[in-house]
């Protein structure tokens, strides 16, 4: 297939009509980035919390008693990651109400994405919010009341596949000021010192109160890469709101 310009071939990707291609997007969400250190860009805030090593994965207790397998609330969340050898995996959790669900089959690195997949009422999604953590203890990602989808800000590369980062969505809340950046770390199923850093890939400094939509040079990061956003509020607090799109590849 002969493709004409950028655009159409970005367009191919996306109908899935490219072998060995394929879009992502990853959407982060901080409703008050406070100005004492960097944050993730999910509904859980703080500091980023990455496994150390393969965990199964569950819905944790205290969530609403109306999302339940057969509540009002959500049902069922697929979550989508890569497992203990660091490959692509899906699996589904039945939720529990306000209990804990059981835990995946499959054994996580990482999470990228954790949706809900099915709910109890038409028009309807989470009731309460739902967070997403490992069978050890380590709280990874919420998805917000109703909102039926968690914001992550970032993205874990599969084995055999690579990563180029297209355009970037940037929404700040107005009147506020921040600073964000894009961190990356390779070969993160490497925890045995010496480990590899957490590097900076761009930096954005004094953002204030406005819409961004950048495109990004050529970049691949490679197979087993850690890549995620980061945001710290520059004399207050404020909201952020970012969208990556990104083309996932076969190497």
């Amino acid at each position: 297939m002969a493709y004409i310009g950028n655009k159409d071939f970005l367009i191919e990707v996306a109908k899935e009509k490219v072998p060995g291609h394929k879009s992502v997007d990853f959407i982060g969400k901080n409703n008050d980035v406070g100005s004492g250190s960097w944050e993730v860009l999910n509904d859980l805030g703080g500091a980023a919390s990455f496994l150390t090593s393969p965990d199964t994965i569950r819905i944790k207790a205290g969530g609403s008693s109306n999302d339940s397998s057969s509540g009002s609330g959500a049902r069922a969340v697929e979550i989508k990651g890569l497992d203990s050898n660091g490959d692509e995996a899906t699996e589904t959790i039945v939720t529990n109400g306000s209990s804990a669900s059981s835990s995946t089959q499959t054994e996580f690195w990482r999470i990228n994405e954790a949706k809900v997949l099915t709910c109890g009422t038409y028009g309807g999604s989470n009731i309460g919010a739902i967070t997403i953590q490992s069978t050890g203890g380590t709280d990874l990602l919420r998805i917000p009341i109703g909102e039926g989808y968690a914001p992550t800000g970032l993205f874990s590369v599969p084995k055999g596949k690579g990563l180029f980062l297209l355009h970037t969505f940037i929404t700040v809340e107005t009147k506020k000021v921040l600073d964000i950046k894009v961190n990356y770390r390779t070969n993160f199923t490497n925890t045995t010192p010496p480990v590899d850093p957490v590097n900076i890939f761009t930096f954005y400094h004094d953002i204030e109160g406005l819409s961004l939509n950048i495109e990004h040079k050529t970049h691949k990061f490679s197979e087993l890469t850690d890549v995620w956003f980061e945001a710290k509020g520059v004399g207050g607090s404020g909201a952020i709101t970012i969208e990556q799109e990104a083309i996932l590849f076969t190497l």
